[in-house]
């Protein structure tokens, strides 16, 4: 709420509730400048893509035709019939269950681990530590195998024979 608001008329001020702004990538409508237009239409959905929370301006990008996309900054709430953003209207009664997509994705994600799990260790028991720590310990092992620095280097055959 603006502070003249508050300051002139207190009440009023208590009686009118600030509304959310949208958050980051929320869709809004654009409301071009008078006299600003595309294909004679005056609005244009958008995307939050910044929020000035002090003053209710917005950053958006909006777009303005399938391939054309633009950006705005500094987008005010829409006041009357000047440039700015409004929030799009909601559906009433729309509910979105996904906890069955959730768990089917879940599922399949379960048996493709499973069918990799088969692939790399066939009828072997799976091991207690990772595949990259089991072969961590087999470069570790070979190294301690290779002869030691100090030792002579064997001397390859003479040239000539």
């Amino acid at each position: 709420m603006g502070h003249l608001m508050k300051t002139v008329n207190p009440e009023a001020a208590e009686r009118m509730e600030e509304r959310p702004l949208p958050i980051i990538g929320e869709m809004v409508h654009y409301y071009c400048r008078p006299g600003e237009r595309r294909r004679g239409r005056t609005h244009m959905p958008a995307i939050v893509v910044a929020i000035d929370a002090d003053n209710r301006m917005l950053t958006l990008v909006v777009i303005w035709e399938a391939q054309d996309l633009g950006d705005q900054e500094r987008v005010p709430e829409r006041m009357g019939d000047d440039r700015g953003w409004q929030r799009m209207p909601r559906p009433e009664n729309v509910t979105v269950n996904i906890a069955p997509a959730i768990d089917g994705l879940r599922s399949e994600l379960l048996a493709e681990m499973s069918k990799l799990r088969d692939a790399i260790f066939g009828d072997y028991q799976v091991p207690k530590k990772s595949v990259l720590a089991l072969i961590d310990d087999m470069d570790t092992i070979v190294e301690g195998l290779s002869p030691s620095k100090s030792a002579p280097k064997a001397k390859g055959p003479r040239k000539g024979r």
